[in-house]
């Protein structure tokens, strides 16, 4: 459904755009995407000049980046990375291998990813409406509140061995 209204969307907008960039093979694949990576692969990769579906990932997600100096090894502060599988549109693949993304650099990366929850909210209950993001935002919370503890007992311990 998302990579219909966005796949019409594009025909609308840029088609005409597309049209000297792409071959007629490539617009016919474009047409028949039928989700959103079909569509990234067949548009967005194309249109764009890259290689492949996984560089296009890589160089355009901000979790992708794989390089030892690059942009996960560059994190200063605990950063939690929160993803369900089912996303639809932030595909999880596009993290690359969970393992190696939180063990690169100086180890500030914490990923916690869920079977469900979506693109956004994580929706609990049977009237998902009425909790709206809570899991979201308790997830959040007691991630910051936790690197918080950890701050501050490292704090408190060097100041100790000092």
């Amino acid at each position: 459904m998302i990579a219909k209204a966005l796949r019409d969307k594009l025909v609308q907008k840029v088609w005409h755009k597309a049209k000297r960039r792409l071959s007629k093979e490539e617009l016919e694949s474009v047409l028949r995407a039928q989700n959103m990576m079909e569509l990234d692969d067949a548009f967005f990769v194309r249109y764009h000049g890259f290689q492949s579906l996984h560089e296009y990932y890589v160089e355009m997600g901000a979790m992708g980046d794989r390089d030892p100096n690059g942009r996960i090894a560059n994190v200063s502060v605990p950063l939690l990375v929160l993803h369900a599988l089912d996303d639809p549109i932030a595909y999880w693949k596009a993290l690359g291998d969970p393992n190696a993304l939180t063990t690169t650099g100086k180890g500030y990366v914490m990923m916690l990813l869920t079977q469900r929850g979506g693109h956004v909210g994580w929706p609990t209950g049977w009237r998902p409406w009425n909790t709206r993001w809570e899991w979201m935002n308790n997830a959040a919370s007691t991630f910051i509140q936790a690197a918080k503890q950890v701050t501050k007992d490292v704090n408190s311990s060097s100041l100790v061995d000092n």
